[in-house]
């Protein structure tokens, strides 16, 4: 089975700003859960969100992606990486200070 892993912010958490103190939307309505519904059978689907993230700026947060990568994806580094892919989904924050929508 294939394999993509999505690294972003707050859309990629699942972040419900309606919900008390920003809780997060029902794992059924996050748009992660509804991708590995149509996609089941063909691909299997990882995310790893928080609200507030952006580009990695430091070395802490360069190091962290890769143990979530490593963790995650532990045959990227391996001979038999095809069928796997990462995804960086920064929708708001394309650069630290800057919208990108």
């Amino acid at each position: 089975m294939k394999k993509a892993f999505f690294y972003g912010d707050s859309n990629t958490f699942g972040y419900d700003p309606a919900g008390f103190m920003g809780g997060r939307y029902p794992r059924a309505a996050r748009w992660t859960t509804i991708l590995q519904d149509n996609l089941a059978g063909e691909w299997e689907i990882d995310a790893d969100g928080m609200p507030g993230r952006s580009i990695p700026t430091s070395r802490y947060e360069w190091d962290y992606l890769r143990g979530v990568i490593q963790r995650r994806m532990p045959l990227m580094s391996s001979e038999s990486c095809w069928g796997q892919m990462i995804f960086w989904v920064p929708w708001r924050r394309m650069l630290p200070g800057r919208s990108g929508i």
